[in-house]
């Protein structure tokens, strides 16, 4: 029996149908089941899970379509419903985890509250009752120290934290279809795991349907019983998750099963969409090569002879904790410990680890964005760090390319302008015209054209914009590129681009990198080294492949066991 029937739905944003976002999508969510759907970014997977919600954008014009709902009686159309009786529906029948934690909760109220706030919609309870049901459901999700979460603010908290608040306020009335609309994007691995883990428990407990929304099939893989994959608005294959991963019949879900990097295996490139065939019936067109371990003894010993580019020794950073006046004795909390490596001409060297073990500390404390209370900072034997600091004089040698491409990027700057501003603050080039000739050069080594230099990044995709981020790091000449989290929020084809790129860039300009990242994978892929964080301290260090293969802490096994397979 199916709890909700998606029939033939269309959704445009203007008046030519033809361009419409959502063509006939189709489809169905058992009673008690879990279904996933698939795709990459604007595929058209959000907006199929407004649309059961009636949260669409005022300009949405629904074209035509139907979607049931099997709620208790007669199937009613929702798409049909009045908007009072929407209302009783929404977060007490049917509710939905947003994608982006932070973004969803109110950043001045108490977590505690903006879970209370979905049972005064639909009940009427005393404080005392309502502060006791938000309680369990808090424990219920996980969260060792319900008590404290209630009191606290949302930025007081981890990714990983308000997650499991927005879950609490998703099931808290214990409605009959919950809507996962990416969970679990940006978490690292551990966490992911662990989210994961709380849906088959809240499936199991309460016994509600799941639509699962992701742009990774492994992670459907672990939760959901059926899938359906989505491109450009449109159903193109769907199923039992066995027979789609088993059998995947059409060439973009060949795609997306293929585009993550191995995890056990060293590859030279990875595999994009790009690589399979349109036809349902063709093949792949690449294999991806392993890298033989001639190859890898060969770059082993290169790297060995080669000049070390940075030195890193007992670095130690603090945060003062909140509330605590910055004139306090107390150091704080301690964010990194005692942490030392180094980073060889060409080589790219990975720092792993879960959200707060350090990573992103040090790689700011490298550029300077934050401080080092303890340790030194070297680069090409010059002191980057101290009251003799000479950072300034090498900032166009070290750049540093963050997580999320929009937020770099001033949205009222053409990408063409960000691309040449760092040119002429270190007075690089003769003139404008020839500063205006690098940037288009770089646009086009990056995979975009040069006519895009006139246009704002809204008008890029996510793995566009953080081309135009690589791009404008390039544009100084970097001997040092430190990509912080870089694909962790691009979707599994777009993320193997930006790595393959990566790839291509150092070897082009013999680059050297600092890859911070939560997902050993990745890491693995891109790195001759790894170094593995957490609390801030260095639990294992090796050669990226042998600390694959054989790692030698518990904790490296953890984080290769919970990664998506």
């Amino acid at each position: 029996m199916n709890l909700l029937e998606i029939r033939q739905l269309s959704v445009g944003f203007g008046q030519d149908p033809t361009s419409d976002a959502l063509h006939g999508v189709e489809l169905t969510i058992p009673l008690g089941g879990t279904t996933g759907l698939v795709g990459e970014s604007g595929s058209g997977k959000t907006l199929t899970a407004y649309s059961i919600l009636k949260l669409l954008d005022p300009a949405a014009c629904i074209r035509g379509g139907r979607i049931l709902y099997h709620g208790s009686g007669a199937p009613k159309d929702l798409l049909l419903m009045p908007e009072r009786e929407m209302r009783s529906i929404r977060g007490q029948q049917i509710s939905i985890v947003f994608q982006e934690a932070m973004s969803a909760l109110n950043p001045v109220l108490k977590c505690g509250f903006q879970v209370e706030e979905v049972i005064r919609a639909h009940r009427r309870a005393g404080t005392r009752e309502m502060e006791e049901l938000v309680l369990d459901t808090l424990r219920r999700v996980g969260l060792e120290d319900p008590r404290r979460v209630y009191r606290s603010y949302p930025f007081e908290l981890s990714g990983g934290q308000v997650q499991r608040v927005l879950i609490a306020q998703a099931i808290i009335l214990s409605p009959k279809l919950v809507i996962a609309d990416e969970p679990t994007t940006a978490l690292d691995v551990r966490t992911q795991q662990k989210i994961m883990e709380l849906f088959q428990q809240i499936n199991q407990e309460l016994g509600c349907s799941i639509l699962f929304i992701s742009h990774d099939l492994a992670l459907v893989r672990t939760l959901c019983s059926e899938v359906a994959v989505m491109k450009n608005g449109a159903i193109v294959e769907q199923g039992s998750t066995t027979q789609v991963f088993s059998h995947p019949q059409h060439p973009y879900t060949r795609g997306l099963l293929h585009c993550r990097p191995p995890l056990y295996q060293k590859v030279s490139k990875l595999q994009t969409l790009g690589d399979f065939g349109e036809n349902v019936d063709g093949l792949i067109h690449t294999v991806p090569r392993l890298i033989t371990t001639e190859e890898l003894l060969e770059r082993r010993n290169l790297l060995t002879n080669s000049e070390t580019l940075l030195e890193v020794e007992g670095l130690d950073v603090y945060y003062k904790k909140s509330g605590q006046s910055w004139f306090a004795a107390s150091p704080g909390l301690h964010a990194v410990k005692g942490v030392s490596f180094s980073i060889r001409e060409g080589e790219a060297l990975g720092l792993v680890g879960e959200s707060g073990s350090g990573k992103s500390s040090i790689g700011r404390s490298i550029v300077q964005l934050i401080r080092a209370q303890k340790g030194s900072i070297r680069f090409k034997g010059e002191q980057l760090n101290g009251p003799r600091g000479r950072m300034k004089y090498f900032r166009k040698e070290i750049q540093m390319v963050f997580q999320d491409p929009f937020s770099s990027l001033n949205p009222r700057q053409r990408i063409g302008r960000a691309i040449v501003e760092p040119m002429e603050i270190h007075r690089l080039y003769g003139s404008d015209a020839e500063r205006h000739e690098h940037a288009c050069e770089l646009l086009r080594i990056v995979g975009l054209e040069p006519d895009h230099f006139n246009r704002y990044p809204h008008q890029f995709s996510g793995g566009q914009r953080q081309r135009i981020c690589i791009a404008r790091a390039l544009a100084v000449g970097p001997r040092l590129l430190i990509c912080d989290e870089a694909v962790s929020a691009l979707d599994i084809s777009v993320q193997a681009q930006v790595l393959n790129l990566l790839k291509e860039l150092q070897s082009l300009y013999g680059l050297s990198y600092l890859f911070i990242s939560h997902d050993l994978s990745v890491v693995h892929f891109i790195a001759d080294q790894i170094i593995v964080l957490k609390d801030g301290a260095i639990v294992e260090t090796g050669s990226s492949e042998e600390l694959v293969q054989s790692p030698q802490n518990p904790y490296t096994r953890a984080l290769l066991e919970a990664a998506p397979k």
